[in-house]
């Protein structure tokens, strides 16, 4: 018991200070998707996504440099009716993170950003099958603060490298990739809370 009193105590200082000095950062995103395949009305697939991340970062007043790190969740369930199918693939994923602010206003700013990831993903249902991912990844993203200590964020485009290493029955196997993505479409949205 002693030990939890003297853990929150703790979080209750570096929250106390960093409130006074204004420079910790809390952001994160939460994602919905759901997607029907059908033919001639009778349904094939159902496939619902879900996504979560939350990143924490210390910002350099002197420089606008943010460095932290994150986490990530992600689950995908595809109903397949046709195999009589139902898979829930799951992603759990990790992550440091270097981004660079460039105000524009006041309130607005434009950033880059850099990070390294490691990802775990696999079936729930089943042992066959996992996969190991490690992602390079570099971003350009906006933030508008609505007041002093809330923003929202907008991630729009990336170019990146990953690394994937699946173990499955038939055997282990890899994917080396290099993605450029600057699709109008794929805009990530969130929100920022400044401490």
């Amino acid at each position: 018991m002693k030990k939890y009193i003297f853990y929150i105590l703790i979080l209750c200082s570096i929250i106390s200070y960093s409130q006074k000095r204004s420079n910790y950062i809390i952001s994160g995103n939460l994602n919905f998707n759901s997607t029907s395949f059908n033919d001639d009305d009778i349904d094939i697939e159902d496939d619902v996504n879900f996504f979560s991340s939350i990143k924490v970062g210390h910002i350099s007043k002197n420089s606008n440099l943010e460095i932290g790190f994150g986490l990530a969740y992600s689950k995908l369930n595809r109903n397949n009716f046709s195999s009589f199918s139902d898979d829930d693939f799951e992603t759990i994923t990790g992550l440091i993170y270097a981004r660079q602010y460039f105000p524009l206003t006041d309130k607005f700013a434009f950033s880059l950003s850099g990070e390294f990831g490691y990802s775990k993903s696999y079936y729930e249902n089943r042992d066959d099958f996992d996969q190991k991912t490690y992602t390079l990844e570099f971003k350009t993203g906006l933030i508008y603060f609505v007041t002093k200590r809330i923003g929202l964020t907008a991630d729009f485009g990336s170019i990146g490298y990953n690394s994937s290493k699946f173990r499955e029955i038939s055997g282990d196997s890899s994917i080396n990739n290099i993605f450029f993505n600057f699709n109008p479409s794929d805009i990530s949205l969130g929100l920022a809370f400044l401490f």
